[in-house]
């Protein structure tokens, strides 16, 4: 073979992996892959995703993150998260929704006091509304604080 081109040799190389049965191209594969240069096994390993199964990539990814060392899987798990400002709508619109929920019971608070003041009205229900009014401005104090967040805690 070192008399022929690399092309010609590629070609035989081709042709004769070609008659292997599955269980060969895949042992074979291994060893093609295991002493091939990093830049090769990358190669390799994006095709293979690739072309996989779609029930198969998950299994690949999930094998290929345990390989990692644990400060490798968190700076991925980094890459994966949503950056700045997706999460920054997320909590815009988690804020906009708590703020209208507290106008909400605010309007339903001051609406069933105004009635009190001419008609029976259940205490039971009043309470429910001054319930709701404190939970979702305590959470919007919490929210604004910046607490809520960051998971800190006052001393």
């Amino acid at each position: 073979m070192s008399g022929q081109s690399p092309d010609s040799s590629l070609a035989e190389a081709r042709a004769a992996f070609g008659q292997l049965d599955a269980g060969q191209k895949g042992e074979l594969a291994t060893e093609a892959v295991k002493s091939s240069p990093d830049a090769a096994k990358k190669e390799v390993a994006v095709a293979a995703v690739h072309s996989a199964s779609e029930e198969s990539k998950a299994d690949i990814a999930d094998a290929a993150v345990k390989t990692l060392a644990p400060e490798e899987q968190e700076e991925l798990a980094g890459r994966l998260l949503p950056d700045r400002g997706v999460t920054n709508r997320i909590w815009l619109i988690i804020v906009r929704t708590f703020a209208s929920i507290l106008i909400a019971a605010t309007v339903a608070l001051v609406g069933a006091i105004f009635v009190s003041m001419f008609r029976r009205v259940d205490t039971a229900l009043v309470q429910i509304l001054l319930t709701v009014f404190t939970t979702v401005a305590g959470i919007l104090a919490g929210f604004i604080s910046g607490r809520a967040s960051t998971g800190r805690t006052s001393r």
